[in-house]
């Protein structure tokens, strides 16, 4: 284990290894990837059937907050693999700095949907999210 990771906090630790090992799936589509971050908040997407969504927002897992997804219509748009943590790139690494989660979903049908996002702790599911992202995506 590299020594940043024995010097986060324990739930970090957790977390940060949880997440690195969580990498999102390759696309199979030729159309570009359409990234969004904080700046969409409220906005509209659109996508192609099969087009992939990336949502880059900042995060910081060795606080115990992570984004979820609250709500999205599943059979308009799927999780393609799992989160993505990114760590700020610095030449020596600040511990318990935070960086980017990037969410990932594929278009697979025709449609819209409103997709949730909050800023929470997984270990209290009764508490509201600090922070929410909202996004309308229109599949066409």
């Amino acid at each position: 284990m590299d020594a940043k990771w024995i010097l986060r906090g324990l739930l970090g630790a957790v977390l940060m290894v949880a997440l690195a090992g969580c990498k999102p799936a390759a696309g199979s589509g030729d159309k570009p990837e359409v990234l969004v971050e904080k700046d969409a908040n409220g906005t509209t997407v659109t996508l192609d059937v099969d087009q992939v969504l990336a949502i880059k927002l900042e995060s910081n897992p060795t606080t115990g907050y992570a984004w979820h997804v609250m709500d999205v219509d599943e059979s308009i748009l799927q999780a393609e693999g799992g989160p993505e943590m990114i760590e700020p790139t610095q030449a020596t690494p600040m511990l318990g700095a935070g960086g980017w989660q990037v969410i990932r979903y594929r278009a697979k049908a025709s449609g819209e949907t409103v997709m949730t996002l909050g800023y929470s702790r997984s270990f209290e599911p009764d508490v509201a999210p600090i922070e929410t992202f909202t996004l309308t995506v229109k599949v066409r």
